[in-house]
């Protein structure tokens, strides 16, 4: 390895996700052009990985700990011996904690930024194993429902008994989202503990029919049937009570025509699918305002699927 490659600086921006997408509870999750991490990678003399935090979030340091670092260690251990130290830089521009996939994000970006320094030696569908490992680092879940459509782009759906086994769904030409972020705090530790773990065989059956309403929807470019897939008997409700407002902000997204809404995750950010801009942003327009109306200050985002998932900013 010479001097110049020693040198060599590569940026990866990784979007946000909307885990779930409402009925899909661990399985399903989509990609957007939001918010996005960036990080760069570059070599350093000591050996090991060091890990910068460009930005105010409090972020572990410790390399076991952080979602950006963890993957990349794992990666270190497969490739040949040699690999000098790594200094790892983070630009976190997803709100940790927000329903939005911060963890994953880094996680992702990281991997494919390192795996670019080091002349691709692992294909993205190989990377994926990877950037879980680091998303297991940070959240204590080993899920792919926003690590997958991070990594790859679009809407995905995964397998929570094989997290490597990924198939990419279509993304309609007409869908948007709108995503609102409140300034609430929701733990995914709380979000996860207060789930049911038994629930009736015809809840279920009923959401089963709903994942499949969503994922028939997707295939067949049909608005109607994505709205009806979104809805989410099982969950939703169980996480609701966690986020002020909730019920009145979903109404608030129907209301302006949205074909459905949800939690963005494990919560606090509600997204809302639409089938044309204009109504995504009224829609977003209207989740805002009920959200203010309990007192509760968020952020919107309007936007198509990113389809491109983790994509090199520079590499120098």
């Amino acid at each position: 390895m010479n001097g110049k490659t020693r040198e060599k600086v590569v940026r990866v921006s990784a979007p946000a996700t909307v885990g779930n997408m409402g009925s899909g509870f661990d399985v399903l999750g989509m990609a957007i052009d939001g918010p996005a991490d960036v990080i760069s990678a570059g070599f350093k003399g000591k050996p090991g990985v060091s890990i910068y935090n460009n930005t105010s979030c409090g972020l572990p340091v410790n390399p076991l700990r952080n979602a950006a670092a963890k993957g990349v260690m794992t990666l270190l251990g497969k490739v040949e011996a040699g690999v000098p130290g790594l200094k790892i830089v983070i630009e976190k521009k997803i709100p940790p904690g927000g329903g939005m996939g911060s963890s994953a994000a880094s996680a992702v970006a990281s991997v494919v930024a390192v795996n670019e320094l080091l002349g691709k030696p692992f294909s993205r569908e190989e990377l994926l194993p990877f950037c879980l490992d680091g998303e297991e680092a940070a959240s204590r879940s080993r899920h792919a429902d926003n690590v997958a459509p991070c990594l790859f782009g679009g809407i995905c759906l995964t397998d929570p008994s094989d997290p490597g086994r990924v198939i990419s769904l279509p993304v309609p030409g007409f869908l948007h989202v709108c995503l609102v972020y409140p300034a609430l705090k929701v733990k995914t530790s709380d979000a996860r503990r207060i789930l049911k773990k038994q629930v009736p065989l015809a809840d279920a059956a009923r959401q089963w029919s709903r994942v499949a309403t969503l994922v028939a929807g997707l295939y067949a470019g049909n608005a109607e049937w994505i709205g009806q897939g979104v809805e989410d008997r099982l969950i939703e409700p169980q996480r609701s009570p966690l986020i002020k407002g909730f019920l009145q902000v979903k109404e608030a997204a129907l209301s302006a025509g949205a074909l459905n809404s949800s939690i963005s995750g494990a919560g606090p950010s509600v997204f809302a699918l639409c089938d044309n801009r204009q109504t995504a942003e009224k829609a977003g327009n209207a989740m805002q305002k009920a959200f203010e109306k309990q007192g509760v200050h968020s952020t919107v985002v309007v936007s198509l699927p990113n389809t491109t998932g983790a994509r090199i900013l520079e590499s120098l």
